[in-house]
């Protein structure tokens, strides 16, 4: 069979067989790494530091895995010595920065179980550092490996970053296993995996010499750290950030919606179908707090959104000042509306006029004018109360 004028044997041989079985390996590890890279983004904005690197990690390995693959699968077959002298150096690089992650991602993770001193990684930071410097310097001199006859042939320097990793993988597991008491027993065993796992793939390397399935075994190792350690994070943050979120949305006092809530639901503008708005202003709170104190006007005001999450739980319910609420009942008809408002009515009159309120009922109008309008009619029923009671509205 003759491409390019290079001629390729219909039978393959062991070592290409092999190669072959490694390049699938390799994309076969970095489909699964871009599932997990996925997984990763559930965290949301507030994503911790650790979360931060694991993705970088992720993405440097699939780099990796895909760079390695590819030098494997196209051996002897692109028509281009450096293209495929690039793609082995990806290969490389990958490796030696993967390296320097896992070291920041280690004591990331220790730092935030207990104070560490970041001073510690600093000889895996250096012969990190040293390794991808001599495979800066020996690639182009081709002392690391060069590209004969589009095949790859590793130089005098071949084994420097193999030797490098294997030092920084000890020393990053023997960092942990000083911390595995605060790390946690199953964290621990899951950081473990990231030199168990390479060492069973050296040791296939060592039985079958055309077998690479180091990244396979990096993989492997990312699964368990993501299962054991990335997911309980995640799921974490995310607890956290919507905690965050709905105390952001929410009254301290009456646990109802606040002003902030309040405006991001006129920013709706228009409803579609019916929407019903009440706007209620809670009557005699400055007599109560002259007279009984802030903390007998907080019961009152806390008093009166049970009121108001009695009579209507599916609305819309917002504190949108000191003394005054907005409800808003979507999807309602007309009869319901008036229906509500009547047993509402009796609910204020029973907790002796509690607040002046008034209501508007209409179809695709905006919500900002129909608060405005029940709140001029709210105003109308504030001037009767202060009429029938004879007290003075200012105090």
């Amino acid at each position: 069979i003759m491409y390019n004028h290079i001629q390729y044997p219909v039978i393959f041989t062991l070592g290409e067989r092999m190669g072959h079985i490694t390049a699938v390996a390799d994309f076969v590890a970095a489909f699964f790494t871009l599932i997990i890279l996925f997984g990763t983004f559930r965290s949301g904005s507030n994503r911790k530091t650790s979360t931060r690197l694991f993705t970088w990690i992720l993405v440097v390995s699939i780099a990796g895995m895909l760079s390695d693959g590819f030098s494997y699968a196209m051996e002897g077959i692109v028509p281009n010595n450096g293209f495929y002298l690039f793609i082995n150096f990806m290969t490389y690089a990958a490796s030696g920065v993967l390296t320097l992650l896992d070291a920041f991602y280690r004591s990331e993770l220790i730092n935030e179980k207990t104070p560490f001193p970041r001073k510690i990684m600093l000889p895996v930071v250096l012969l990190s550092s040293l390794n991808l410097l001599l495979l800066v310097i020996g690639v182009p001199l081709g002392k690391t490996f060069t590209i004969e006859n589009y095949t790859y042939v590793g130089g005098p320097w071949e084994l420097f970053p193999s030797i490098f990793a294997a030092v920084c993988m000890i020393y990053a597991f023997l960092v942990p296993f000083r911390y595995r008491k605060e790390l946690g027993t199953r964290p621990f065993f899951a950081l473990c995996s990231y030199m168990v796992f390479p060492a069973i793939a050296v040791g296939i390397r060592i039985l079958f010499h055309h077998v690479d399935l180091i990244y396979l075994a990096i993989a492997a190792s990312e699964v368990a750290i993501y299962v054991e350690i990335q997911a309980q994070i995640i799921t974490e943050a995310n607890i956290r950030e919507k905690i965050l979120r709905e105390t952001a949305l929410t009254d301290a006092l009456t646990g109802l919606k606040n002003r902030r809530a309040y405006d991001a639901l006129l920013k709706q503008e228009q409803r579609r179908g019916g929407l019903g708005a009440v706007f209620c202003d809670l009557n005699q709170l400055k007599h109560t707090n002259d007279q009984l104190g802030h903390e007998a006007g907080d019961l009152l005001l806390q008093r009166f959104a049970e009121i108001l999450k009695e009579a209507f739980p599916e609305g819309e319910i917002c504190r949108i000042s000191g003394d005054e609420f907005v409800v808003l009942l979507a999807d309602i008809t007309p009869e319901k509306m008036e229906m509500r408002m009547g047993a509402f009515r009796d609910i204020i009159n029973r907790n002796d006029r509690i607040a002046a309120f008034g209501y508007v009922y209409k179809e695709n109008e905006s919500i900002l004018d129909m608060v405005r309008e029940a709140e001029t009619l709210m105003y109308e029923d504030k001037a009767r109360y202060y009429k029938e009671t004879g007290k003075d509205r200012r105090k």
